[in-house]
Order: structure tokens, then C-alpha cells, then sequence
């Protein structure tokens, strides 16, 4: 090393990780975060595009909208579906950076839209309930399908969270409300 050059002086500790393979670094050569090692295989800092704190809450989003609407209504006779938008609200306001910011406000959107469409649900099945069983059992069937479909919706939505990509709702299943 030149001791004319401070930058050629390695820091106390190696900035990639100590159990994977790679090749020894020559001076002036060390790693810096996002940059692979020449030799290194696995070209680890590509994974790490986003931080894991970011995509962790990007994935809450999804899951605790989610949670609220199906899981915690079997427990509680339906009415935590009426407040499923406050997990992604909570996180999008208390977002850090843009990544996070976006997928939550994709879940508050979905979140929305599904309240709504829960409430005109019940609204026409009370309606409904007059004309006959018939009527009531295809609201039923349609929402349980709908249900499902949303369901996959967003697992696919907190996977690709959790893979740092970015998910857009289809239209149907969340109309944009809330624009960033």
C-alpha cells in the first residue's frame, strides 16, 4: 500500500460477507457496498438492492391488509374487515423511503376498495334477502370467488415485496384513490 494515498488503506473490517466464497482482494481493491468482488460467484451485493427494512414493511403492507380483511374477520365476526385499511395506512405514513411508500399505498388503495365493495356487498344482500334464498346464494358465490381472487392478489403483491419489485393492483381489485 502507498502510504501516500489514505483511500488504499482497508477499513477495520471487510465489507462483504466472511462465509462466502470469494477471491482475496488486492490493495486498494476492497469491496464497497452494492459491488461485487471480482471472483466472486455469487455476485452477493446483487441481492441487496433494497434494504430488508424497507421491504419488510412493503410486505406488512400487504399482509396485515390482508390479515385484517380475512384472518382477524373468522375471529372477530367480521368487523376488523371495516378497518383492513389501517395497517397500510400506518406504514405508508410512517414510511421511510419511496419503495416502502409505494407498495403501502397500493395496499391502502386495495384496502379501500375492498371496503367498499364489502359494504355494497352487504347492502344488497339485505336487499336481496326479500326476493329469495336464490338470489342471496349467487352473491354469496360471487363474493367468495372474489374473495379468493383476492386473496392470491396479494400474496402476489407481498412476494414481489419481499423480492424488492414493484406491484401494481389490477384496477378492478384497487382503484388508484391514493396517488403516491
Amino acid at each position: 500500500m502507498d502510504q501516500n494515498h489514505p483511500d488504499d488503506v482497508p477499513p477495520a473490517f471487510p465489507l462483504y460477507p466472511q462465509n462466502a466464497p470469494y477471491a482475496t482482494p488486492e490493495p486498494g481493491q476492497w469491496n464497497v457496498p452494492n459491488q461485487p468482488l471480482a471472483g466472486d460467484p455469487y455476485q452477493w451485493a446483487a441481492y441487496t438492492t433494497r434494504p430488508q427494512v424497507s421491504r419488510s414493511a412493503a410486505v406488512w403492507a400487504h399482509v396485515g391488509t390482508l390479515g385484517m380483511m380475512y384472518v382477524a374477520s373468522w375471529f372477530f365476526f367480521g368487523l376488523p374487515a371495516l378497518f383492513c385499511w389501517i395497517p397500510a395506512l400506518v406504514i405508508r405514513n410512517s414510511a421511510r423511503d419511496d419503495f416502502t411508500r409505494r407498495h403501502a399505498t397500493q395496499a391502502l388503495n386495495f384496502a379501500i376498495t375492498q371496503l367498499i365493495v364489502i359494504i355494497t356487498a352487504l347492502v344488497i344482500m339485505f336487499v336481496l334477502i326479500a326476493s329469495g334464498p336464490e338470489a342471496v346464494i349467487f352473491i354469496g358465490l360471487v363474493l367468495i370467488f372474489y374473495a379468493l381472487a383476492t386473496v392470491i392478489i396479494g400474496i402476489i403483491a407481498a412476494t414481489d415485496a419481499g423480492r424488492g419489485e414493484e406491484f401494481t393492483y389490477p384496477r378492478f381489485f384497487a382503484f388508484p384513490f391514493n396517488q403516491r
